[in-house]
Order: structure tokens, then C-alpha cells, then sequence
């Protein structure tokens, strides 16, 4: 554990800029190729502020979205022993990333994924590219298709009510997933975009579904607990050939996205 001691910092927006830029340099300081993976700092704020800081900073390749919460879960529970003085319990120990990716090199060569070439290879084999508004040469009369200039990003908020309709009626009425409807609304604009009532979309998923083992000797993998990076990139062909009003566009690309083998 590495320590910052700011205690001597005076004035709130000097704190915060000092804070900021050694956070970045400690984001900065990680190297994959010599295995640094990992910084944590303890930092020392002045005595007017009521608390310190402590700064975690891992790498992707060993940490997804997933693995954060696990390990601030364990953190909370650690800190929450220490201050009643007594044991702390961090559950039964789940499968190690080394036992998923065994498992992972054992289901890439069994019948049940080789069995699902043909579904893949007809997605695959389909996708259609976006139309392009414009084309751009550049320099090396190489064609360029768009340009960092041309790209435009819109944010948007949902109110309460709109939050909830979205999270909880919607849902409570087709019994779909909040992908299910996300994917319901990006598939109908791209179809109108591109003239298509097929749009090809990549999906990324947590990657941690149980790859149950064709052997009836070895034991299904647990990541629930596990640290790492598993997140999967997989496409998902939605065809809207048959939808008619948006209601039919929710059931039939929830559907769709049930018939995917093993969820990508």
C-alpha cells in the first residue's frame, strides 16, 4: 500500500486538484507487460476534512464491472470486523479464474458449442454494415467512412416517472428484461435508419453463465465470487419482419434474444 499524505494541503479546491492528479498518475503507472497490475493508495487528507482516501486502481485484464463489487462487498465486511473486533466471514470460496478458463478450453471442444456452429456462422455471415452518410478521403487517398468531427454524442435523462415505466411496468407486463426493451427500441431506430427489418447488434454480457461440464464427474464452475475479466462479446441478429405495433416488436425481440445458445 502505497501513502500520499496531503495533511498539510490548505483549501478544498487545492485538495481536490491534488487528489485528481495523483489518482492519474497512479492510473498512469500501471504496466501489463511487467505486471503491475495493481496500485492502492491510502491517502492522508488535512484535518478538516472528516475523511481519508483510499484509492484502488486495477487493471482490465484483471478486474470487469462485476469483480468491483465483490471486492467492495469483501472490503465493507473486512472494515466491519475490524471495527466490532470479532471474525469476519467472506462466504465459501468459489471457482479460481484458472478453473473457469480449464472449464472454458473444455466447453470450446465440446458437442454442445460445436453443435451451435451453424446458428453463429448464419449470424455472422449476415451482418450488414451501416449506410454512410458521407465518405472522407484522406492523405493517403485511402477512403474514410467517418471522422472523429463527424461524431455527435447526445445525452439524455429519464425522469421518475419514465424510470419507472421503463424498470418496472413495461417489464411487469411482458415479462421482459430491461435489455429486452433497450434492444427493442436501438434495433427499431437502426431499422429505420438503414432501411432494414434486420439489424445485426453486438452484445457484451458479464461472461460469467456456468459452463456445466459434459463429464458427469466434474463439477459446474462458480464465478459468482471470482475476480477477473469475463466479459463476452457476442452478435444478436434481430429480424422485424414480423412486427407490426411496438407491443409485437418487445415480444418478438425477447424471443429472439431467449433462442441465443448458452446467452452468447
Amino acid at each position: 500500500v502505497i501513502n500520499e499524505d496531503f495533511r498539510e494541503v490548505k483549501g478544498k479546491d487545492e485538495l481536490r486538484n491534488i487528489i485528481k492528479e495523483t489518482s492519474e498518475k497512479y492510473q498512469r503507472s500501471l504496466d501489463i507487460e511487467k505486471g503491475e497490475l495493481i496500485r492502492v493508495v491510502w491517502i492522508q487528507t488535512p484535518q478538516s476534512e472528516t475523511q481519508n482516501r483510499l484509492l484502488i486502481v486495477i487493471h482490465h485484464l484483471a478486474v470487469d464491472g462485476v469483480s468491483w463489487r465483490i471486492l467492495l462487498e469483501d472490503l465493507e465486511l473486512l472494515v466491519s470486523g475490524l471495527r466490532s473486533g470479532g471474525k469476519t466471514d467472506l462466504g465459501k470460496k468459489g471457482s479460481s479464474y484458472r478453473q473457469w478458463f480449464e472449464e472454458l478450453q473444455k466447453y470450446g471442444q465440446g458437442e454442445r458449442l460445436l453443435n451451435q456452429r451453424t446458428y453463429w456462422e448464419n449470424v455472422s455471415r449476415n451482418i450488414t454494415e451501416l449506410p454512410d452518410d458521407k465518405e472522407n478521403e484522406d492523405e493517403t487517398n485511402i477512403k474514410i467512412k467517418i471522422r472523429a468531427k463527424d461524431i455527435l454524442n447526445i445525452s439524455t435523462k429519464l425522469g421518475e416517472k419514465e424510470t419507472k415505466k421503463l424498470l418496472q411496468d413495461v417489464p411487469s407486463v411482458y415479462h421482459t428484461e430491461i435489455n429486452d426493451i433497450l434492444l427493442s427500441a436501438l434495433a427499431k431506430t437502426i431499422s429505420g435508419y438503414s432501411k432494414t427489418n434486420k439489424v445485426t447488434i453486438e452484445l457484451e454480457g458479464h461472461g460469467r453463465e456456468e459452463l456445466e461440464s459434459e463429464s458427469d464427474t466434474d463439477q459446474t464452475t462458480d464465478t459468482t465470487h471470482t475476480g477477473g475479466w469475463f466479459t463476452t462479446h457476442y452478435p444478436v441478429r434481430v429480424d422485424l419482419n414480423e412486427v407490426k405495433e411496438e407491443c409485437d416488436l418487445i415480444k418478438s425481440v425477447k424471443e429472439q434474444l431467449r433462442k441465443i445458445p448458452d446467452k452468447g
